[in-house]
């Protein structure tokens, strides 16, 4: 499954958030009942890509790509 930055996820560590570019293996997705699928999913992501716009400041976004990167499961970022 794909998502956009519209959709939303819960790390392991509490934090929300919506990455710009996501997917996680159907299989992943569909172990999820229909409850947390419709709210912010208690998941990672196999898969997270920040984009950079020019107002973002680096370190920032490293900061974040390095907060998914810690999660258990995500392969690439």
């Amino acid at each position: 499954m794909v998502f956009s930055s519209s959709t939303g996820f819960t790390l392991s560590t509490g934090a929300k958030k919506s990455p710009d570019v996501s997917w996680i293996k159907l299989e992943r997705w569909n172990s999820l009942s229909q409850e947390p699928k419709e709210k912010l999913a208690p998941i990672c992501t196999d898969f997270v890509l920040e984009l950079m716009s020019p107002s973002d400041n680096l370190k920032t976004l490293q900061a974040k790509m390095t907060e998914y990167m810690e999660e258990p499961g995500v392969k690439l970022g």
